[in-house]
């Protein structure tokens, strides 16, 4: 691949994608070749074929090759937060007399706040929400600044050796030398959300298709972190269990009503599934939705209570991941539900300013940043070291 860009591969919980790509002017973005898969998803056990999951990928590998004419030997991967915990340290390392902190007090400060290997997985990023220095000045850089301490609010991403061995050894055998990992929520929160508004505390909903991630963005870092298998499609599978309509034609009767809306008596809702009428009555139908997502909405207030960060009650949720923009209304009836704000979050990218399209940006984003940063005039202009 070309010196600039990089290959990415965004693994989401029923289609998979390769894009490569690089930085563009005015924070856009040049794609040389992109590529979606569908496959048959995740859950707690694991991808649920593994040989599907495999062609998919090389079927997007290929595509994208094909396409761009260059051929990927080092891809970034998306990792979803079902596949990874969030480990969140309090650690101080002090100086021997006061000094300007450099970058290799940083990388310090990372390596002696986890020391070894981490139980069930490999740490595959490692980031802040803060740094406090000895005259308890609070910041997101502290090289430079004048301290006899470094105390550091630390978060370190671990993802599953399941995951990580499946996923490389589906690579490897296509030919990909070099394979790394990114945790999606943290590349979401950093991309999607203005620096500002995480330093009061973010409160990011990412819903996908088979799941979806709760994560408090702080800082630079990820406070707290759940995940679970909820997502679009369970809403979509219960409904057809209590409708009894064919469940392919459920998300096609499902756009055609407003949660927020209301009907003439009986008014009935009908699409058109293997060349027969499909029809069903418009007030059951939302009814049946807004009982689905209040399931979910059950498991974001267990989430809040669970949280020890509590100023997170009077922040708005902030809604991405495309799961649900299949349903017209459910962010007021989530907003309602909660009684709280609900903002549907999205990548500022012209023709790609699409709530699914949140995790392959932000982590073709970070993938980016973390190259330019390896180069060697970053490290010249910046100095060596760092995290």
């Amino acid at each position: 691949m070309g010196r600039k860009s990089v290959a990415v591969l965004d693994i989401r919980s029923s289609a998979v994608t390769v894009v490569i790509g690089e930085a563009g002017i005015n924070h856009t973005f040049i794609f040389r070749g992109r590529d979606t898969q569908p496959y048959s998803g995740y859950d707690a056990d694991g991808f649920f074929d593994v040989e599907e999951l495999a062609n998919a990928i090389a079927a997007a590998v290929s595509a994208v090759e094909h396409s761009s004419m260059e051929k990927i030997k080092e891809i970034v991967v998306g990792v979803p937060g079902n596949f990874i915990e969030l480990l969140t340290k309090r650690h101080l390392i002090s100086f021997q007399f006061g000094r300007r902190v450099m970058p290799q007090d940083i990388a310090t400060l990372y390596e002696s706040g986890m020391k070894g290997k981490a139980e069930g997985g490999r740490i595959i990023r490692r980031s802040n929400m803060y740094f406090i220095t000895s005259d308890k000045r609070r910041t997101i850089n502290p090289v430079g600044m004048r301290s006899d301490s470094l105390e550091g609010f630390l978060c370190y991403f671990v993802c599953s050796d399941y995951f990580t061995d499946t996923i490389e050894r589906i690579l490897h055998n296509y030919g990909v030398r070099k394979v790394s990992f990114m945790p999606v929520s943290y590349a979401e929160g950093m991309y999607l959300i203005p620096p500002k508004a995480r330093d009061g505390n973010a409160v990011l909903l990412d819903v996908d298709a088979l799941s979806h991630t709760f994560s408090v963005v702080c800082g630079n870092g990820i406070l707290f972190q759940r995940s679970a298998y909820e997502g679009g499609d369970h809403i979509l599978a219960r409904i057809y269990e209590k409708l009894n309509v064919p469940y392919y034609a459920i998300k096609e009767l499902c756009r055609q009503v407003n949660l927020s809306g209301r009907d003439a008596p009986n008014h009935e809702v009908e699409t058109v599934y293997d060349k027969q009428s499909v029809r069903v009555n418009a007030d059951a139908l939302r009814k049946a939705v807004k009982e689905e997502l209040d399931v979910l909405c059950e498991r974001i207030t267990g989430y809040l209570e669970e949280c020890p960060e509590k100023t997170i009650a009077y922040r708005p949720i902030l809604l991405t991941g495309g799961g649900l923009s299949y349903i017209r209304g459910a962010q007021e009836h989530i907003s309602r539900r909660l009684d709280k704000v609900v903002e549907v979050l999205s990548p500022k990218l012209p023709y790609y300013s699409k709530e699914s399209q949140s995790s392959l940006l932000s982590v073709l984003d970070m993938a980016l940043n973390d190259k330019q940063k390896g180069s060697m005039v970053y490290k010249i202009l910046n100095g060596f070291g760092g995290i």
